[in-house]
């Protein structure tokens, strides 16, 4: 299974809802592989990762050293930070010879074990047309033409970011392969409207719905994989996927 976390903006936890996600199914005994395409890099930061995928195939190197195996759970970091990305983008489009090397080795990774979980973060207001998807998931389908596709959105309970992530939903849908998985409401501080918040978003696309309020020792968290907590309503989501149970999940 193939599960990608979306959102329209940073700073909304989507990173580190989707590293928790990795990490229970991975404590949980599943071989989980993490492709980190978000330019913001969070999770491979976390785990130390330096060296990235894309950036080493648009300078014409063998890619090594771009992830890390943290026992179950693999973190692998395909993109560097920022405006680096549309200049690897910019390379491989212009050397063929650059791309073989790139799908060659991006089968190595993605077939190193059995993975039984591909878990995607991705960067802000990621679409089907952007190049960060086009690359990547044309590459997996290829690999993996049946392995099943979801997504997960997030947002805050901000009324304006309500009204877009309402519109993204509706876009991405459209156009996008495989299926809606759920949708998180983030970073609540009054659990009333957070819920409130939810079912304004949540409709028949969705199988778990959840709710997450504010938790401090979350908010820019900077420390090792290994110290980063899995908060209960993760634990919950992770539950209703398994099991492909419709729930909504509070606190």
């Amino acid at each position: 299974m193939r599960i990608s976390f979306v959102g329209i903006k940073g700073g909304i936890g989507k990173s580190t809802i989707a590293l928790m996600v990795a990490k229970e199914l991975s404590n949980r005994g599943f071989n989980v592989l993490f492709l980190d395409r978000d330019i913001f890099s969070f999770a491979s930061t976390l785990a130390g990762i330096k060296n990235s995928f894309f950036t080493q195939v648009a300078r014409g190197e063998i890619p090594r050293d771009y992830f890390k195996d943290l026992g179950n759970l693999t973190i692998a970091r395909l993109f560097g930070e920022g405006v680096l990305f549309f200049k690897e983008i910019e390379e491989l489009h212009k050397d063929l010879m650059k791309k073989e090397v790139m799908e060659k080795s991006y089968a190595e990774l993605v077939k190193r074990k059995k993975y039984d979980f591909f878990i995607i973060d991705n960067p802000p207001y990621v679409t089907m047309k952007s190049e960060v998807v086009e690359h990547e998931l044309s590459m997996f389908r290829k690999i993996f033409p049946n392995e099943e596709i979801y997504r997960v959105y997030l947002s805050t309970g901000l009324l304006e970011d309500v009204e877009i992530t309402k519109k993204y939903i509706d876009e991405t849908e459209a156009e996008a392969p495989g299926k809606a998985l759920g949708i998180i409401v983030n970073m609540v501080v009054d659990k009333e409207k957070g819920i409130e918040v939810l079912k304004s978003l949540y409709d028949n696309r969705f199988l778990v719905g959840v709710v997450i309020p504010f938790i401090e020792e979350l908010f820019q968290f900077q420390g090792s994989i290994e110290d980063l907590p899995v908060i209960p309503q993760i634990k919950n989501f992770v539950d209703s996927i398994l099991k492909m149970e419709k729930k909504i999940i509070t606190y």
